[in-house]
């Protein structure tokens, strides 16, 4: 039986987005992961009304205060390569695509943000699989491999055969939230039981990354989605990721690897782990060139701010590691501004949705945290940690779009409202 064409643009749109979102933590490579977006996305933005969602879009205020920031930080940063020393190809070339990349996962989130249903079942099944890498990363680095002890700093063996601990934290982090509310939607016991499982292996992964930046966001989050649902609703999820951060914290100095340095004294005594040093780098720079207000431009800027480093000889220091330092260093105030007005519009519209979908206003706190103390660049999908786009572009567009989607309902009254999907099939 041939699927209608519509039951084809939903099952193209669930493929392309739900690949993406899990491709965090089991597509191999970048190449993997952004091909799989260039590709199934380009096909499913093919099926959709893509004009008709992109005039909508830029119509939407949040939309237009998207396009003012991704137009101001581009142009300058076209500006800074082409009246720079040496023109940075690899630069151009590389962020034009991210951007490109960017602007295609936009329009594929606009699409599908009135339709609950399919957004429910993208955000199960990347969980699900997020979970299956988490666990099997457990069982690869603490049961399988020689030389490594229960306790060291847990990494994503399915990504890059070992992806950084921040970044692996922050992905198991952001699928554990976003698990957290949809298993309330449970349609069976076994399905519960299925998504709390992940969401347990999930929260631990991410503390067992010892990353402090997962473990802040994923404390702001719950206590956002706690505010939320009141403490009859939402006490169950508080109290399970108290009880995994508390178990965490006592077992710790009892692992195998505390024999070599405790985990927690690695949490608590790496300091700023160089942050600051980097952010003055980057204020230096900017500083030194008189460019406050308009910045340095992304492309070819890192040898700008990198001479004002101390020596690097872990070679960790190759970004700025912090989406605010990074917009004020490329966009300068004019940039920052603009970023700060798309993060109004956002969390507004995240608050006048978060009564009937709690998961976007959670999922945006904690992208937001984790993000101010790590990431290189909002204008790009081919940034070098890759996961702004996930901790911040996915919550922010869905969450424009729900907001959207109850602005069209007659008799609309914020906070005491039920969200009008196309769909509510999962």
């Amino acid at each position: 039986m041939t699927a209608s064409p519509n039951s084809l643009s939903r099952e193209s749109l669930f493929c392309a987005l739900a690949g993406f979102i899990s491709g965090h933590a089991w597509l191999p490579s970048e190449w993997h992961h952004l091909g799989w977006l260039a590709i199934a996305g380009g096909l499913a933005v093919r099926s959709t009304d893509w004009r008709r969602g992109l005039s909508e879009l830029l119509r939407q205020p949040g939309g237009m205060a998207a396009a003012a920031f991704l137009i101001w930080m581009t142009a300058r940063s076209f500006l800074g390569a082409a009246f720079g020393e040496v023109f940075p190809m690899a630069e151009v070339v590389r962020g034009v695509f991210g951007l490109a990349l960017l602007i295609l996962l936009c329009l594929l989130l606009w699409e599908v943000g009135d339709d609950v249903g399919l957004l429910r079942r993208i955000g199960r099944t990347s969980g699900l699989i997020c979970a299956s890498a988490a666990m099997g990363s457990v069982v690869i680095y603490y049961v399988v491999l020689d030389g490594h002890l229960p306790g060291e700093r847990l990494a994503n063996a399915f990504v890059h055969g070992g992806q950084n601990p921040v970044c692996a934290g922050l992905i198991f982090g952001f699928h554990a939230l976003w698990l957290c509310v949809l298993v309330e939607d449970s349609a069976n016991r076994r399905e519960g039981v299925l998504l709390w499982s992940a969401v347990i292996v999930l929260t631990s992964a991410a503390f067992l990354t010892g990353s402090r930046g997962p473990m802040l966001a994923m404390l702001v989050a719950h206590l956002v989605l706690l505010l939320v649902r009141g403490w009859r609703r939402g006490g169950v999820t508080f109290a399970i990721f108290a009880a995994i951060a508390t178990s965490y914290l006592l077992a710790a100095p009892h692992f195998p690897s505390a024999e070599l340095e405790s985990p927690m004294q690695t949490v608590l005594g790496r300091a700023d782990n160089g942050r600051f040093q980097i952010y003055e780098a980057g204020w230096k720079a900017v500083s030194e060139r008189d460019a406050i207000v308009v910045g340095l431009g992304e492309w070819g800027s890192r040898a700008m701010w990198t001479p004002h480093l101390p020596p690097d000889p872990s070679g960790l220091m190759h970004h700025l590691h912090s989406v605010i330092v990074a917009t004020a260093t490329s966009g300068g105030l004019i940039g920052l501004g603009l970023a700060a007005l798309l993060f109004f519009f956002v969390a507004r519209a995240a608050l006048r949705v978060c009564h009937s979908d709690p998961a976007l206003l959670v999922l945006f706190a904690y992208g937001a945290m984790g993000l101010s103390v790590d990431g290189q660049t909002l204008t790009s999908l081919a940034s070098l940690p890759r996961f702004e786009g996930l901790l911040f572009w996915v919550p922010a567009f869905l969450a424009l779009r729900a907001d959207e989607s109850l602005v069209e309902i007659r008799g609309f009254e914020p906070l005491t409202f039920s969200l009008r999907t196309r769909r509510s099939t999962n």
